[in-house]
């Protein structure tokens, strides 16, 4: 079972992105048998408890000083001595914490957005619209993997679920009934009273559904303006469905930090607005794309600059257009590309499974042509060329598909698939179907029982299923020794181990 450790923190004054990207990626760790742990400072649980519901092991450390990020390497490491993958999501951290937990952590991943701080990383992910891989330069290792842009984007799945129902909605809306207001897990500026103040200078005929940080100084503020209002005003807390909360809105007012792209994914238009330095490129990406209008800056910001730009934007064709360029920038997959970017992380001795590309697909069609590696298959007619390019293309297009090249030190040598496994009617059960391919100058190396004892500890939170043909011994063989066990004939299974 692999574990991964996540260095990130949040309070009043930094918000809670961190720690909610930080869990999305936990999560679906978790989700395939990973042990993930949470080292934290103390303010964290306060400002999000939702860490503390959640399943993953939490380290509360005392002293979160910047000057002292050896000594706290040292004390995560002492806690946790054997890290597969080191997370650090955290401003105050850079390239002195992360040497000192190399002897503790095999590889680790940063992330970023803000291209400033030396660091020293196996892979960078800055889930920026538009960020490049140059923009990381000179602060970063020359062998660093750089996972950019909205691409990976780190968002919980229940967002890429309703994506579908929410940008059929947006087809037809095309005024405001509905106001989402949302500036965090702080609000130190008080830009959620002024948005109230604005609708309520418009007189518009709207609903409201305000979310609110856990222990807002000034809640009690926002409820007795709520109550002078002929707005229907619903006060949500910070652990609310904020997909739900997306879905049924019709425009957004909110901060440009992480969750403009949960916005962004479910296309809902958004005024936006900037309440700290870091979230200044953010709102000028998605301001240029047409995603998003931005507002005065929090701490300049007036009703009346609100109140113009709800008038306005209540108009015609404007909540349409915004929507679909913002659905354009994020499509809520980044989570599930992160995962396997992370697999090129070669996290399990000298055989590695690295993500796969159509450069790869000469190859794959090549050694699966071959007439001793076709007899098992269960359709024994050789692709065409142009058959097989199409399959690859689609494959890869759909993630909930797993393709992965088996390399060692000579290079590629073989593929290893997971894929949905189907019923009868066609439909997918919640199982997956894993099939290896070794290429005909690789076999005999023992590459299939290395490749599947990496997948069982990267995925052991999945039931696999494996089909083999029941003359091909050397297969049964290699998946029982891996743990497998005979189900029928031709069939294999190997449960969920959950951590």
């Amino acid at each position: 079972m692999l574990c991964a450790v996540f260095r990130a923190d949040a309070s009043m004054q930094i918000g809670g992105g961190h720690i909610m990207r930080c869990l999305t990626l936990a999560n679906f760790l978790a989700d395939h048998g990973w042990t993930c742990c949470f080292a934290v400072g103390p303010d964290t649980l306060q400002t999000m408890p939702t860490l503390s519901t959640s399943n993953h092991d939490i380290y509360q450390l005392q002293d979160c000083s910047a000057d002292h990020a050896e000594e706290e390497a040292a004390s995560i490491g002492a806690k946790y001595p054997d890290i597969d993958l080191l997370v650090v999501d955290h401003y105050q951290r850079d390239a002195i914490f992360e040497t000192a937990m190399r002897p503790y952590s095999r590889k680790i991943l940063v992330i970023d957005d803000i291209p400033k701080r030396l660091h020293d990383c196996d892979v960078l992910l800055d889930q920026t619209f538009g960020r490049q891989p140059a923009d990381y330069e000179g602060i970063t290792p020359p062998s660093a993997c750089f996972l950019m842009g909205t691409d990976y984007a780190l968002l919980r799945p229940e967002f890429k679920a309703l994506r579908a129902k929410a940008l059929e909605r947006r087809q037809v809306s095309k005024e405001i009934k509905r106001l989402l207001v949302s500036l965090g897990a702080s609000d130190p500026h008080k830009v959620t009273n002024m948005c109230l103040e604005a609708v309520k200078q418009t007189g518009m005929n709207v609903e409201i559904d305000v979310v609110v940080g856990n222990g807002d100084p000034d809640a009690m503020g926002l409820t007795v303006l709520a109550e002078q209002m002929t707005q229907t005003v619903i006060f949500h807390g910070f652990e609310a469905d904020m997909a739900d909360l997306m879905v049924n809105a019709d425009l957004a007012i909110g901060a440009a930090g992480s969750t403009s792209w949960e916005r962004c994914c479910l296309g809902l238009p958004t005024l936006m607005i900037v309440t700290a330095d870091n979230q200044l490129t953010i709102a000028n990406q998605l301001g240029q794309a047409g995603a998003a209008i931005v507002l005065p800056r929090a701490e300049k910001l007036t009703p009346d600059d609100i109140a113009h730009r709800l008038t306005n934007v209540n108009k015609g064709e404007a909540l349409p257009e915004m929507s679909a360029r913002a659905a354009e920038t994020c499509d809520g997959l980044g989570a599930s590309r992160a995962f396997l970017a992370i697999l090129q992380c070669n996290l399990v001795g000298e055989v590695s499974l690295q993500a796969t590309t159509m450069n790869d697909a000469k190859n794959h069609l090549e050694w699966q042509s071959h007439p001793d590696t076709r007899k098992y298959f269960r359709n024994n007619a050789v692709p065409s060329k142009k058959q097989h390019m199409q399959w690859m293309t689609n494959r890869l297009a759909r993630h909930e598909h797993v393709l992965l090249n088996i390399v060692d030190a000579t290079g590629n040598c073989g593929v290893l698939r997971l894929d949905p496994f189907p019923k009868q009617d066609g439909t997918h059960t919640d199982m997956l179907e894993i099939s290896i391919l070794i290429a005909p100058h690789a076999r005999g190396r023992g590459l299939a029982s290395r490749a599947l004892e990496l997948s069982n500890r990267i995925f052991s939170g999945d039931h696999i299923i494996a089909e083999i043909h029941p003359d091909n011994k050397a297969s049964w063989l290699t998946f029982q020794r891996a743990g497998f066990r005979k189900i029928s004939k031709d069939r294999l299974e190997r449960v969920a181990h959950m951590a």
